[in-house]
């Protein structure tokens, strides 16, 4: 009976050093399906870029700052699918956190950004 003890503290104590993440990364694949598929979601590019207009397909060019209030201007529902795009991932976490915390639970992040992409996958993407 003892070893069960030793196992659930370790289960507690473990759980609590894992961080409590609400919103999903992508990668490129999950991606690339995303944009061919045309599943309907609301798309952030994050990107700083000095193109006023969105660099990737049925996105919205928006500022990190302004992407709660931009969200919540385009949609009430906090079960509607966002999808994040930053350089490199950070931008886009710092947003997803922001966006979780306002209930919204469906905000998914592409994983390392832009940048993590093939050569393949950014070919499909309008250039900068």
């Amino acid at each position: 009976m003892k070893w069960f003890k030793k196992i659930i503290l370790f289960l507690k104590k473990s759980k609590s050093k894992i961080p409590d993440q609400k919103f999903m990364k992508i990668g490129e694949y999950q991606f690339q399906n995303l944009m061919l598929s045309r599943v309907p979601c609301l798309i952030l590019d994050l990107r700083v870029t000095e193109a006023d207009k969105p660099q990737i397909q049925r996105s919205y060019k928006v500022i990190d700052e302004n992407a709660l209030a931009f969200v919540r201007q385009q949609t009430s529902d906090v079960q509607h699918p966002i999808l994040l795009i930053s350089d490199d991932g950070s931008v886009a976490i710092k947003v997803a956190e922001q966006l979780s915390n306002a209930k919204y639970f469906n905000v998914v992040v592409l994983e390392g950004g832009v940048r993590a992409l093939s050569e393949q996958a950014k070919a499909q993407l309008p250039p900068n």
